[in-house]
């Protein structure tokens, strides 16, 4: 009886605590009395009164009564048991304290909540005195006092006594049982009571989680549960969490079969309020419609919760369809192309075009905002201000004595759901309250509602007929008259009436004024309309005078942080910006972006928008860096909403563009333009005014690209789309954009015509000439005039042409030949060796250089030198510039030591005669310098451009493009000979400085673009590529524009272009500028220089980058053969050896290792040569040779080059290099492939050691470094240090992202087989998932490295016993081999073994022999049966075998099939063991596991001697090979002691197993599946030889092992409770045998494995207990339970089956049922017949047991002994 059983559950206790474990749904079993015959002992808790044995009875008709209602029958029989009970002395203990509990209870129900608490009170002094307080029965008993006092309404006390019930179950470790759940339900009400939501909230959800967990939360008492907790996350304003738990009681009515109750019907009421409060008014209609179905379709609009739950609706509606309408954008009609954006093209206003359709925008913006309420309180002016005036009364002027009441509850209509609203509307007309102000407020919703719905006109006439009432009950005059005033101007406005709207505006101003509420919220929405309103008649002064009122009146009523706020500093912005004002416009969209982001709304599309007005005004003010932010940030937003692809973004791509293009980031710009043009074409806006523009900015950039062609075509087609509209402004710019393109095209008289085209426009619209068609016709005139220059060779043609006259001998187009000819009149003469000849001959010689001819011209320089010197003329000033000409030739002719001396020669002159601080002298210094930095003297370079930039400015010249040009040489050196490009940049930009100040035509020259290509190249060397790649486009634009690009210095320019987009990862787009390069070098005749090899180089650098081998070795062989073509010095040579290594690297990627190496040793003999390979690039180089004659299999060569690059790097010490470590790391590598670990492990540590002392450990390559360390100390036995190695590698690739690789899966895998080697299956199964999850997510799992990762997922999974996971990877195994195609391998072979095993295990034995038949099959073919391999294989099939005989014998009609099983699995074993004699190794690791086998398969047909004989034999092998001290080995000695054991010499046995446990512990697999099974044996042998306390310890370990690893609720740990109760029994402890059983029988029903033989076996010795115990009914039902398994399962016709039926009998026997117990003693007899076990020791007992039945049966029975021992 429960209420008399300590501990027990169940029985009354828990009716008053919704306990589900019985209470008031269990009818208790009655209790049958002692029978004639039976030992009375038998029932132990029963005293020697007959008294007590009544109470018992009373306790049991007390429970029925409950049952069935009758509490006040319950109540009388308990009290009645309390009395016997006491007059029997028995009440005050534990049992009697169950009794007063019990009444305690009747009474809670009956509702004598006094009485009970009484009734409580006093079980609970009985407990505390019995010391039984903690225990199940005093928890439930606290809980009940707790819950009478809850309902006493003595909350705080009952919450008291919930803690104390909750310490109680939590101490007797019952905290996750439905008593629990009961329990922290009834505090988490009582906590609501008071008021304690979220310590409700927690109370509830544990108790949610104790029903998940013991599967009682779909029940009636689950479902009560989660609506409590849904309403009190409801009031918590969770609405989502209270929805998901109303969805989990809709579930738990509908499993209960309660769906059609009342309380579901409360709980679609609650779900309804919830959707509706969230604002889903479909799902809270459709809530409410089941609430309807419950009550029988019943229509409760009548009712007060019907009309409440109703209005409720309509306001959510409100909200619902104000979330809509915000969420589509409130911009209807111009969202798109609303915002303000710089679409500026060449000379084009961005106020124009940018504001032509931002009115639209901020009206529909605005008006929307009129009629919408916001979470921050900001509400629509028909209803009612969050700036209400107190009890928001107010005085109409017609009747001041007469106050009408603002209608507060008008609110619940405001913008409601029109159906809603409109069937209020009916129900209220019918009750004739439509005509009140409510009714009003009724009608201003409907009219939101149709406004939101696009019906204008219905909500005109809802607004009008709202005015009307107003006026009838006079409370127009009322701030919620002056919100439907407003409401109606915005319709109106809406309607295009912008009279009618600013009429309506107005007297809504008026109701305002007169009111008092003008200084709120609501009059700032009416003045931000007012605004509107006149800024779209053009009044824009008047809309930012109402604009600005709002924004003080919203600054006054603290509204200014809401949205609406927000948008009326939009509204300000573009006001301000419409009017020209971009300061203003800026200020306020800056402080609209505060407000934005402090109420979160800056994430939505009305917040990109608005970024996007602040980077246009941005822009405006010139600030475009913060413009493209601006951009950049509008654009996360847009894609962020779901808004990409949209118009917005066009808007948004095409002003960032104008930013970009503004950076100088021109080829951003264009992709920004092509974007925007792609989305216009979507979206069907590219035939508008604003695609035009998109494509006047696309040619305007390409032009300045210099791709004219593009641009053009941009041009053209922005032409053809504004040919249909209506804008001579377009046409024009259009027109001379068209021009200047033909211009730089050649086309002059297309461009004339262009131009003409423009002008006669521009002078019929009476329009001023622009910057742009300034420049097109002097474009037009420079060209002609380069036409006519080119034609003309005549001094006298050019006066004519160019209206420029002077002498010929000072024109710059004076030929040679005239030159020429002017030399021979004067040496005819006789004139020529005097100062004219002098002078002539230097002109002379100028013009030959100009022309090219520097040789000739030195030539004839050197003539005049003479001339000077027979004049003695040597220390002119003449002579000095003579001189400086001289030294020019020498430097164009490459010779730099001969420049210097005449250069100094020149300076002495200029120096005697003191014009050495002159102009010219600084001119002569520069050159001087230049010459010095030719030769490398740097130092000396930059000292001569000190002297001559000190000249410069003592000369005031510094600011003219020489002194510009002079700084520009200065930052050359510093960048080429200091590496200083920081201090380069200051020079270069002090120079860009002097030539912007002097004007763009000095910076828009050669050399000022010469000075842009050496600022991007001064940026590149910093790593800037992108901003080098802005000034290289700039020089590009200029050298263009001047027609200079198609020259050396153009091919120069391109190079460097070309090399930054490829420093920028780019290789597509440099090799196209490397192309143009090339093209260009081809036209000008340098491609056979130095250039063109290093063109060629860089165009295989870039071609190796993208992965194209081929394209680089082609390149790099034309780069070859130039550079041995040209030959030169030492430099040429190491560029040289740079070429040929970058060929080896492209062979080597391509695999060609021989072509690699041929060409890695012509660049060793080429360094050897120039005495250049004891550098670091000869380093690098001997490195790579050592890699690929590593790959050769040449390991002597690889480490012969390997050390000689460790010692270069020793010696010119870049040791302490990333180089350096890879150097290191290699040559750890290869001492390791040699076998020298130690060599290798003391490389990898200095490598470690400069990575750590460098600071670049935290790498991808300080993770393999640290892997190879692990790999090495692994090889040694370091287990420890390699593990250690491993985890830092492990942190390391976690901390900088790089796990997900190949690289950090290897790293993986190599810490899941040491895990594994160290005996950490689940540690090394963890590592095993991770990579398997690495390779998934990088789509490397589909390989050879996949197959093998997942066998050993599978192999681990099968030490963990978790065989279905097992199964599951190996078959995914199988799956990408037979993908893979290697399936059909030696290694497919194996997994297909691997499956076999596994599912043999599993006892899916017929999978099991067919995948092993196939991997037989494959060995076949493959030709590798007879190899070690295919013995295990036969091995394994042989196992599979005999276990399918095993299983086939237990059912009938499958004999011969099971003979047939035997039979192979003998042949199989047989075969294994012949293999391995034929090939020669039966004395190997794999006879010695075949040998094993074959003793199980001898011991399982009971031929133990044999099974040992085959063990010992293995043992012997094990011990030959060293293999005995390992998990093989242990496994081996448990079997021996298995067959010693069943020999019954229990001594041997354990001797073996003691052996086996040695060897375990020091392989670490004591906690593998083999080590538990150890365990459990070495228990059994303990209990065997009487040692329970030996075994239970055993048994014990056993257990927490299987709870470490997780396997103690499978089949195997349903075994092991088993045993362990077994022996507990046997030690006399059968009550924590029961509860072990219990356990184990648990485990059993969960894992299916309960109709199992070994489930029969365990419901038996649970039979065996009880019976020990007394309880002799519930042992047959077991036995009766265990019997029934082994008829299923055709194990009843065994010895097993035998004893099972002789228990039943001796059970039967126990009750006096001796006929039944005859019975099942023959039927016990007979088996052991068929099966030849009656003469043994149990078939003795048996007969004996039947004898002893028999003679009960006999007349003689009565005076017989009385015995129940009946042998079991």
């Amino acid at each position: 009886n429960p209420l008399s059983t300590p501990g027990s559950g169940g029985g009354p206790a828990g009716l008053f605590c919704c306990d589900d474990e019985g209470g008031n749904t269990q009818v208790l079993n009655s209790i049958v009395a002692p029978s004639d015959g039976q030992d009375p002992s038998a029932l132990k808790f029963v005293a020697d009164t007959s008294g007590i044995e009544r109470y018992i009875l009373l306790a049991e008709i007390a429970e029925a009564k409950m049952v069935c209602g009758e509490l006040e029958g319950a109540l009388d029989a308990f009290r009645q048991a309390c009395r016997l009970r006491s007059r029997a002395g028995k009440l005050e203990t534990h049992e009697g304290a169950c009794l007063w509990k019990a009444m305690g209870v009747v009474k809670c129900e009956i509702g004598d909540l006094k009485g009970a608490l009484e009734d409580f009170q006093e079980a609970h002094r009985i407990f505390v005195q019995a010391g039984t307080l903690q225990s199940r029965d005093g928890a439930k008993l606290v809980t009940c006092m707790a819950s009478a006092k809850q309902a006493c309404g003595r909350k705080v006390e009952a919450i008291g006594d919930y803690a104390m019930a909750r310490q109680i179950l939590e101490k007797e470790g019952l905290l996750h049982t439905t008593d629990a759940a009961a329990l922290f339900f009834s505090e988490g009400a009582a906590r609501r009571e008071i008021g304690d939501l979220p310590g409700a909230i927690a109370a509830f959800t544990e108790a949610r989680a104790i029903r998940e967990t013991t599967g009682s939360l779909d029940t009636s008492e689950g479902a009560l549960l989660m609506t409590y907790m849904g309403d009190t996350k409801r009031a918590l304003k969770d609405l989502d969490g209270a929805l998901s738990a109303y969805g989990e009681a809709r579930r738990a009515h509908e499993f209960a079969g309660t769906a059609d109750s009342k309380e579901t019907a409360k709980l679609w009421t609650n779900i309804a309020l919830a959707e509706c409060a969230r604002g889903d008014l479909d799902s809270a209609v459709e809530a409410y419609a089941e609430t309807r179905k419950i009550h029988g379709l019943k229509d409760v609009i009548g009712s007060r919760d019907g009309a409440a739950l109703l209005r409720k609706l309509g306001a959510g509606a409100a909200r619902s369809g104000r979330d809509r309408f915000r969420m589509k954008g409130e911009r209807p009609s111009c969202s798109w192309t609303s915002k303000p954006s710089d679409t500026r093209s060449e000379g084009r206003s961005d106020a124009r075009s940018d504001t032509k359709s931002d009115a639209g925008l901020t009206i529909s913006r605005a008006t929307s905002t009129a009629e919408s309420s916001d979470k921050h309180g900001g509400r629509s002016m028909d209803s009612n201000s969050e700036a209400g005036n107190g009890d928001n009364r107010s005085t109409t002027s017609n009747s001041p004595s007469n106050k009408v009441v603002d209608e507060e509850d008008g609110d619940d209509f405001k913008d409601g759901d029109l159906e809603t609203l409109n069937r209020l509307r009916e129900i209220w007309k019918r009750g004739c309250m439509l005509d009140t102000p409510v009714g009003a407020q009724l009608l201003t919703g409907i009219g939101s509602a149709k406004r939101n719905a696009g019906d204008l006109q219905g909500a005109l006439e809802a607004y009008l007929e709202a005015c009307r009432i107003r006026e009838k009950t006079n409370t127009l005059d009322s701030p919620s008259g002056a919100r439907l005033l407003n409401s109606l101007g915005v319709v109106q406005f809406d309607m295009g009436d912008i009279d009618e709207a600013i009429e309506a505006y107005t007297e809504a101003l008026r109701v305002c004024a007169r009111t008092g509420s003008l200084e709120s919220a609501d009059g700032a929405l009416l003045m931000m309309n007012i605004g509107i309103a006149s800024r779209l008649r053009g009044d824009l002064n008047g809309a930012i005078k109402a604009y600005s009122k709002a924004q003080r009146v919203r600054q006054a009523t603290e509204t200014m942080v809401t949205d609406e706020g927000a948008q009326l500093l939009e509204s300000i912005g573009d006001a301000r910006f419409e009017a020209g004002d971009p300061d203003g416009a800026h200020e306020a969209y800056d402080k609209a972006r505060t407000v934005r982001q402090a109420i979160g709304t800056l994430d939505t599309l009305e917040g990109a928008l608005l970024l996007i007005s602040l980077g246009v005004a941005k822009k405006a003010l010139g600030n475009a860096k913060g413009a493209l932010e601006s951009y950049t940030e509008a654009q996360t937003i847009l894609r962020s909403t779901g808004n990409e692809g949209t118009p917005p973004e066009a808007n948004l791509l095409k002003n960032a563009g104008i930013a970009r293009r503004a950076l100088g980031d021109l080829s951003g710009a264009v992709e920004d333009f092509r974007r925007a043009l792609a989305i216009c074409d979507e979206t069907d806006n590219l035939d508008t005014p604003d695609g035009t523009l998109l494509l006047l900015n696309l040619g305007t950039t390409l032009r300045m690209m210099g791709d004219n062609r593009g641009a053009l075509q941009a041009y053209v087609q922005a032409k053809d789309i504004q040919m249909g509209m209506d804008d001579a402004k377009d046409d024009i710019l259009l027109s001379v954009s068209i021009g200047l393109v033909e211009l730089q095209l050649g086309n002059i008289d297309l461009a004339s015509e262009h131009y003409v085209e423009a002008r006669v426009m521009r002078e019929r619209l009476n329009l001023p000439e622009t910057p742009e068609g300034a420049q097109l016709l002097k474009g037009i005139g420079a060209k002609q005039t380069r036409l006519l220059k080119a034609e003309s060779m005549s001094g006298d043609r050019w006066t004519r042409l160019t209206g420029v006259r002077g002498p010929a001998d000072r024109l710059e187009v004076e030929s040679v030949a005239v030159l020429e000819e002017a030399k021979r009149v004067h040496e005819s003469v006789g004139s020529l060796e005097t100062g004219s000849g002098a002078r002539l001959l230097a002109n002379l010689g100028s013009a030959k250089a100009a022309k090219g001819d520097t040789a000739g011209a030195l030539k004839t320089f050197e003539q005049a030198r003479r001339v000077h010197a027979e004049l003695d003329t040597s220390r002119t000033v003449e002579c000095a510039q003579l001189l400086g000409k001289i030294g020019s030739a020498h430097m164009a002719l490459g010779e730099h030591a001969r420049a210097v001396e005449v250069f100094e020669e020149a300076c002495a002159v200029r120096t005697q005669i003191g014009r050495i601080a002159t102009p010219d002298g600084a001119d002569l210094l520069m050159e001087l310098g230049r010459a010095r930095c030719a030769l490398g003297d740097y130092d000396a370079g930059l000292a001569e451009y000190a002297k001559a930039k000190k000249t410069r400015q003592s000369t005031k010249t510094m600011e003219t493009p020489a002194g510009a040009h002079l700084l520009m040489l200065t930052g050359i050196a510093k960048y080429s000979g200091k590496k200083a490009p920081d201090h380069a940049l200051k020079d270069f930009a002090e120079a860009t400085a002097i030539r912007e100040r002097m004007g763009m035509r000095t910076l828009e020259t050669a050399d000022g673009a010469t000075l842009l290509m050496h600022a991007g190249i001064a940026k590149h060397l910093k790593g800037d590529f992108s901003s080098a790649l802005v000034e290289y486009a700039k020089a590009r634009a200029i050298r263009l524009q001047l027609g200079n690009m198609e020259t050396a210095d153009g091919a120069l320019l391109t190079h460097h272009m070309a090399r930054a987009h490829a420093g920028l990862g780019a290789h597509a787009t440099a090799l196209q500028a490397f192309a143009e390069e090339e093209e260009l070098r081809e036209k000008t005749g340098t491609i056979e220089t130095k250039g063109g090899a290093d063109l060629y180089t860089e165009i295989g650098v870039s071609h190796r980058a993208q992965g194209d081998l081929d394209g680089a070795l082609r390149a790099y062989t034309k780069a070859r053969r130039i550079r041995e073509k040209l030959g030169g010095g030492a430099g040429d040579a190491a560029n040289l050896a740079a070429l040929l290594m970058r060929i080896g690297v492209a062979k080597h990627m391509r695999d060609d290792v021989d072509g690699a190496l041929e060409a890695y040793e012509q660049a060793r003999k080429t360094c050897q040569e120039a005495n250049m390979l004891e550098t670091s690039d000869g380093a690098r180089l001997l490195r790579n040779i050592g890699l690929a004659k590593s790959e050769r299999g040449d390991l002597d060569g690889q480490l012969s080059a390997l050390e000689e690059s460790l010692r270069i790097r020793r010696l010119t010490g870049t040791l302490e290099s990333a180089e350096g470590v890879a150097v290191l790391q290699n040559l750890g590598d290869a001492k390791r492939a040699h076998g020298d670990l130690d060599g290798a492990l003391a490389h990898y540590s200095e490598a470690y050691n400069i990575r750590a002392k460098m600071k670049i450990l935290q790498s991808s390559h300080g993770a393999d470094l640290l892997r190879s360390m692990g790999v090495v100390k692994a090889d040694l036995g370091d287990s420890a240090g390699a593990m250690k190695a491993y985890e830092e590698a492990l942190k390391i690739r976690r901390s900088t992202k790089t796990l997900d690789c190949v690289e950090g899966a290897t790293l993986l895998t190599a810490i899941g087989e040491m895990k594994e080697e160290m005996g950490d299956q689940k540690g090394s199964l963890s590592a095993y998932m991770e990579v398997k999850g690495i390779r998934e997510r990088t789509g490397t799992l589909e390989t050879e490295k996949g197959v093998q990762l997942l066998k050993g997922i599978g192999a681990a999974q099968d030490d963990e016993g978790d065989l279905d996971r097992a199964i599951e990877n190996y078959e995914e195994a199988r799956r990408i081999s037979q993908l893979t195609g290697t399936l059909e391998t030696p290694e497919g072979a194996k997994l297909l073994m691997n499956i076999g095993v596994a599912e043999t295990e599993r006892g899916g034995l017929n999978r099991a022999i067919e995948a092993l038949e196939e991997a037989r099959r494959i060995r076949l073919k493959t030709g590798t049966m007879e190899t070690p391999d295919g013995a295990v294989l036969m091995m394994h099939t042989g196992i599979a075998m005999g276990y399918r005989h095993s299983t086939l014998t237990r059912h009938i009609g499958v004999e011969l099939r099971s003979r047939r099983d035997a039979d192979s699995q003998f042949e199989h074993l047989a075969e294994a063991r012949k293999i391995l004699e034929r090939i020669g190794r039966l004395d190997s690791s794999e006879g010695a596991l075949v040998l094993e086998n074959c003793g199980v398969a001898e011991r399982a047909r009971n031929n133990v001697q044999g099974a040992l004989d085959l063990y010992e034999k293995a043992r012997l092998i094990r011990k030959l090979t060293s293999t005995l001290e390992t998990a093989e080995g242990a496994h081996l000695l448990n079997n021996i002691g298995e067959a010693k054991g069943d020999k019954g010499d229990f001594e041997a046995a354990m001797s073996s197993y003691n052996e086996a446990r040695r060897i375990r512990e020091l392989t670490n697999s004591m906690n593998s599946k083999d080590g538990v099974l150890l365990l459990t044996n070495i228990g059994n042998a303990r209990r065997a030889s009487g040692d329970l306390r030996g075994a239970l310890q055993a048994f014990a370990e056993a257990r927490a092992s299987r709870e470490r690893s997780g396997t103690l609720n499978t089949a195997a740990g349903a075994s092991l409770l088993m045993a362990i109760g077994s022996a507990m029994a046997g030690g006399g402890d059968v009550d924590g045998a029961l509860a072990v059983y219990d356990d184990a029988k648990k485990i059993r029903e969960e894992t299916g494995t309960l109709q199992t033989p070994d489930g029969a076996l365990l419901l038996a010795s649970m039979g065996i207990a009880r019976r020990a115990k007394g309880n002799i009914w519930a042992a047959l039902e077991v036995f009766s339970e265990a019997c029934a398994i082994r008829a299923c399962t055709g194990t009843l016709e065994t010895s097993s089956g035998a004893q099972l039926l002789n228990f039943i009998g001796a059970a039967k026997f126990d009750t006096g049922d001796f006929p039944g117990a005859l019975d099942a003693y023959a039927e016990a007899r007979k088996i052991r017949e068929r099966t030849n076990t009656l003469e043994t020791t149990d078939g003795a007992l048996l007969l004996m047991s039947i004898a002893k039945a028999k003679q009960r049966l006999t007349p003689q029975a009565g005076t017989q002994e009385q015995d129940t021992d009946c042998s079991i």
